[in-house]
């Protein structure tokens, strides 16, 4: 088989990253809800705990109840979560499999002159779209870092997003001027 085309190698590395992106979510996800299970099961023991009318009995057993509860919220959450990095997976690989049969399917375009023109044309707007897709998938990593109680690093997320962004936007202009000068 033959190398794959740079335009589709591109787009499987950019369906690539939006399936880290997606992953790191759903991560954030799982964690978000763990800790704020703990943190409400701290809170409620310290509530139960300033109540004088309640024996230390039935105390025990109230919170006892709230753990149950929290564990399988966490544990409703979590195979939800696992189930959607499943889905995630396997809707990534789908969509790379079609890419390569795309790859393969078209193979003979590569010899014609107009067709790798314009893969010339776009390639530039497809490397746009990956250098987006890796800023969407770091912000996503960082969020999800952050919610599992990593070092705070929101200002310098919201910074790389918003440079991604105005990178992207920018790349879309220049592609959008070539296709101009050349019609």
């Amino acid at each position: 088989m033959s190398a794959q085309c740079p335009i589709n190698s591109t787009t499987v590395d950019t369906l690539g990253q939006y399936n880290q992106a997606a992953k790191h979510l759903i991560a954030a996800y799982r964690f978000g809800t763990a800790r704020a299970m703990t943190g409400a099961g701290e809170r409620y023991e310290q509530f139960l705990g300033a109540r004088s009318l309640l024996s230390d009995s039935v105390k025990q057993r109230l919170i006892g109840a709230e753990q149950k509860v929290g564990s399988v919220v966490v544990g409703a959450v979590s195979r939800v979560a696992d189930k959607a990095d499943g889905w995630v997976d396997s809707l990534a690989q789908r969509a790379v499999a079609g890419v390569e049969r795309l790859d393969e399917k078209t193979a003979w375009s590569r010899e014609v002159t107009v067709f790798n023109a314009l893969r010339r044309l776009n390639l530039p707007a497809a490397k746009v779209s990956l250098k987006l897709a890796e800023s969407v998938a770091d912000v996503s990593r960082r969020l999800s870092e952050r919610v599992a109680g990593q070092p705070d690093v929101v200002a310098e997320t919201v910074q790389t997003a918003t440079a991604g962004v105005k990178k992207a936007r920018a790349g879309a202009k220049r592609v959008q001027r070539a296709v101009r000068a050349r019609a």
